[in-house]
């Protein structure tokens, strides 16, 4: 918070005070005033006074002396002093050189002395300004020599946090240290204690630096500040205001953020202790990327000194002999170097490396050691050593360049082999035994270098021994798993011996299988000295499965696509083949329905004759099913019946009966047949029709005629003139009627024009008006009021309309309770049983409490001359002719009922406008 600049006036003239207050007011200076020397001199004891300005003719004052002692309390305060007039220079002289910034002579300027003391307070800033600064300069020198002896990577960043609030005197504070888009490190200091506030967010760096693009230090309380660091990670605890530089490395890589603040507002801005910050941030920087180096190196070296451990016990403890040579003398030989020869480590040590080597590979072994200390590069060879007592140590020996004590070596490893050499006579001795077999036999040594193969390994391979001799036995089968099945093969023989097939590889570069079996052969220690790899040739059994395998994926695939439902069954009567389209056709799963009995895919009457059938086949391998095709009914899971064709083939498959049913879903030939029974009622129907038709309409012409002759009368009583009417349109339904039933027989169209079902409904309904009412049969109309009109046939739809509630009634006859009936209108939101280009269709329903229809009858209502009436009642054409009636239409007719529930007929028509 900004504080205005004390002035004290020593004036005993309370006028000339309170004038230059006056004056000076909206300066922001704060005054106090004192009207003796010795209140001056004990206000500046008190507190701290940027200008003072004192009378020389103060009471009690000595002059010069006043002056001293002010500059002796506080020498940053400027002082200005106010003389009488005609004071002598002398006084002015001696003034100045105490350190008087001014000597004012009365009367005084009040204007002069308010520029008077804006240029003290100015160099008194300069002054104290400079000072501070000195003090700064020499703290970041301080701070950048302790900081960059520090390298622990904690207590740096903890004394750069110190040194931060030490520039700025600051109350507490924070660094932060950035790695692999993350903070990994920061310490918080609270004015007492440090605090871990590290966390493992992720900080995007991208956005982070363009954060800083255009700013080396951000202050968190100036305008535009608002949206700061916060958003990138954690706000430090209790902090209100803070300033913040960041540490950046030398390319230019942000290494972390070292922050500032007080636990309250603050008023921080970009002056020194900002530029402070950046400078203590830039040796940050610096001390940082050592303390960095300085682990790493740290690091280095404890890994070296470590793997250096690691390879001298390695070495030690290995099982390989292992010299270090240079100029032909042995540095250096391990602990089994020291022991296979029977040399002291000194005594060896002592030797030039040919005094060791048996006399036929001293040449050898000298060629390959120059061509290695050349960086030439030399493979595995053979070397025998002579040890103390005279013995011969065969080696398998490889050499690499290395330093002993800064200079040029080389590092001989060399494998005893001495035994191995030895199973190697061993073996050639068993080849003997098996020169004679008709099997290619390979034997190799441990390491499956082969040293021997019998004549019909010739044969069946193709290569000569000598082509052979000492290679890998993985060249007679190089298409094995590259993950190791060699490798597998070898740990199996080692512990039990191996047998398999395996793919080989002729000398040709023919691949061809082969069946190996294989063993371990032991000297008579029972040390393990070789292997022997006996191989047969499969190539025509290999044929003969394959063709196997084959012929039975292509009776797989036939039986697995095969469009009709194909099933195996056992000698125990269960099914052991379900193939997929007797899945779909029965319902059940392979799972379901293996390993259960045939006769659960039928009814129960067929079991016992299944039973029975099975048993005399099975016994007899006889049946007089065999061969033959039978109409028998299945049964799905879902408990549903339906007609199916059956035909029985048997076969014997690895020693057992198994019979196979071939089966057919027949329901569509039914439904044909069916179909063609009722066509040709349809067409006998048709032809009895067209005869009665004729006698009808001849007695309802007289009617119709008659009717109109009547209805011509002028003075025809009213009452009767509607009874006319009645039986004259009567007759006119009647005519249509026996219109729709040639319509029927001949395939009639109907005559349509635009009209209102609901209306058609309410003249169908005051028909029938009275026999409802007499049956006590209840009607509820549910019409939509704004159902469309359609093109129809009026006369036909009253027809079916009428026959539906003339079945209604007759169903409910026998209701000792409530019946009704509820008939509805409405357009259909949905999915529909007809398609129509406009999209809407009118859907009727007539709904009754009657006994209902079973589901056997339910799928026959339609048929011609289907009744369930007793005779006299029905002549079974109602329900067929309403459906010719919807059909022509363009519409569906059908019904929804269980039995004891009721019945329910819908009908649906599209709605089809009137066109011009």
């Amino acid at each position: 918070m900004k504080t205005n600049p004390l002035v004290l006036l020593g004036f005993s003239e309370g006028n000339l005070a309170s004038g230059l207050i006056q004056n000076l007011k909206g300066e922001d200076l704060n005054f106090s005033v004192a009207e003796t020397a010795h209140d001056v001199l004990e206000s500046v004891t008190k507190r701290f006074f940027h200008v003072v300005l004192v009378d020389v003719s103060l009471p009690d004052n000595t002059g010069m002396e006043v002056l001293k002692q002010i500059k002796s309390t506080s020498p940053d305060t400027e002082v200005i002093l106010i003389t009488e007039p005609g004071t002598p220079d002398d006084f002015a002289i001696q003034a100045i050189a105490e350190d008087a910034y001014d000597i004012l002579e009365k009367p005084v300027n009040f204007e002069y002395v308010k520029v008077l003391i804006s240029k003290a307070l100015e160099k008194q800033r300069l002054k104290l300004q400079s000072i501070r600064r000195l003090a700064q300069v020499e703290s970041l020198l301080s701070a950048t020599e302790d900081i960059n002896s520090q390298l622990d990577m904690k207590q740096l960043l903890r004394q750069l946090v110190k040194r931060a609030l030490a520039l700025t005197g600051c109350e507490c504070g924070s660094i932060a240290l950035f790695g692999n888009d993350k903070v990994i490190m920061r310490e918080f200091w609270d004015g007492k204690n440090w605090q871990d506030i590290s966390d493992s967010g992720d900080i995007e760096m991208e956005n982070f630096q363009e954060f800083w693009k255009d700013k080396n230090i951000y202050v968190s309380n100036e305008p535009g500040a608002k949206e700061g660091l916060d958003i990138f990670f954690q706000p430090l605890p209790w902090a209100n205001s803070y300033v913040c530089v960041p540490i950046v490395g030398r390319k230019n890589e942000f290494l972390g953020v070292v922050e500032v603040c007080n636990k309250k507002i603050a008023d921080f801005g970009r002056d020194d202790d900002a530029q402070l910050l950046e400078g203590l941030a830039r040796t940050a920087s610096i001390a940082i990327e050592n303390a960095k180096l300085y682990e790493y190196t740290r690091w280095k070296s404890e890994k070296l000194k470590e793997s250096e451990q690691k390879y001298r016990v390695l070495v030690e403890n290995s099982p390989d002999l292992v010299f270090i040579i240079q100029n032909h003398r042995v540095k250096y030989a391990n602990r089994r170097a020291s022991d296979l020869l029977s040399y002291k480590p000194e005594e060896l040590n002592s030797f030039n490396i040919v005094d060791i080597i048996a006399p036929g590979y001293k040449d050898l072994f000298m060629e390959n050691l120059k061509k290695k200390a050349k960086g030439e590069e030399v493979p595995n060879y053979e070397v025998v050593l002579v040890n103390k007592n005279g013995e011969e140590v065969v080696l398998d020996v490889n050499g690499v360049l290395t330093e002993y004590e800064g200079k040029p070596a080389v590092q001989i490893i060399g494998r005893d082999i001495t035994d191995r050499r030895k199973a190697d006579k061993e073996i050639l001795r068993l080849a003997a035994a098996v020169r004679s077999l008709n099997s290619a036999v390979t034997i190799t040594d441990m390491n499956r270098n082969i040293i021997y193969i019998n004549p019909v390994h010739k044969r069946v391979f193709g290569y000569e021994l000598e082509e052979l001799m000492g290679k890998q036995s993985s060249i007679l089968y190089p298409f094995d798993d590259p993950s190791g099945v060699s490798k597998k093969i070898y740990e199996a023989i080692l512990i039990v011996g191996w047998e398999g097939e395996r793919l080989g590889m002729r000398k040709s570069g023919e691949v061809f299988p082969v069946y190996e079996k294989t063993s371990v052969v032991k000297d008579k220690d029972g040390k393990q000295i070789g292997i022997v790899s006996v191989v047969e040739e499969i190539t025509l059994r290999k044929r003969l499965e394959q063709a196997l395998k084959e012929s039975e994926e292509r009776y797989r695939t036939l039986v697995e696509t095969a469009k009709t439902a194909i099933i195996a069954i056992d000698e125990e009567g269960k099914i052991v083949l379900f193939n997929p389209s007797a899945v779909e056709l029965f319902g059940y799963t392979k799972e379901e329905i293996e390993n259960r009995e045939f006769n659960i895919l039928t009814p129960e009457r067929y079991k016992d004759f299944y039973k029975i059938g099975l048993e005399n086949f099975l016994g007899t391998d006889v049946s007089s099913l065999l061969g033959k095709t039978m109409e028998i009914a299945g049964l799905k899971k879902s408990g549903e019946e339906f007609p199916i064709e059956v035909s029985l083939s048997a076969c014997r498959i690895g020693g057992r009966q198994i019979l196979t049913a071939i089966i057919l879903d027949i329901t569509e030939r039914k439904n044909l047949q069916e179909q063609l029974i009722q066509s040709a009622k349809l067409a006998a129907v048709g032809e009895l029709i067209a005869g009665v038709t004729h006698e009808v309409n001849n007695p309802l012409a007289v009617v119709m005629g008659y009717s109109e002759m009547i209805l011509g009368e002028e003075n025809l009583d009213p009452q009767l003139r509607r009874s006319i009417e009645v039986i004259y349109n009567e007759a006119n339904r009647a005519r249509k009627v026996i219109q729709n039933l040639l319509s029927f027989a001949r395939g009639h169209s109907p005559e349509k024009q635009f009209t209102s079902i609901n209306e058609i409904m309410e003249k169908t309904l005051s028909l029938t008006e009275y026999d409802l009412r007499k049956n006590n049969i209840e009607v509820v109309k549910r019409f939509d009021p704004d159902l469309p009109g359609t093109m129809a046939d009026p006369n036909q739809l009253q027809q079916v309309f009428l026959n539906l509630i003339i079945n209604a009634e007759q169903a409910m006859s026998e209701n000792a309770g409530k019946k009704q009936l509820i008939i509805e209108s409405r357009v259909k939101n949905g999915q529909s049983r007809i398609s129509t280009d406009v999209g809407s269709v009118i859907e009727l329903s007539f709904r009754d409490n009657g006994p209902g229809i079973t589901e056997k009858h339910l799928k026959k209502i339609f048929d011609p001359f289907f009744t369930t009436k007793p005779v006299g009642k029905g002549t079974g054409l109602g329900l067929s002719v309403s459906y010719g009636i919807i059909k022509e239409h363009g519409g569906e007719i059908y019904a929804h009922s269980r039995e004891g529930e009721g019945a329910t007929f819908f009908i649906e028509l599209p709605v089809v406008y009137e066109t011009r």
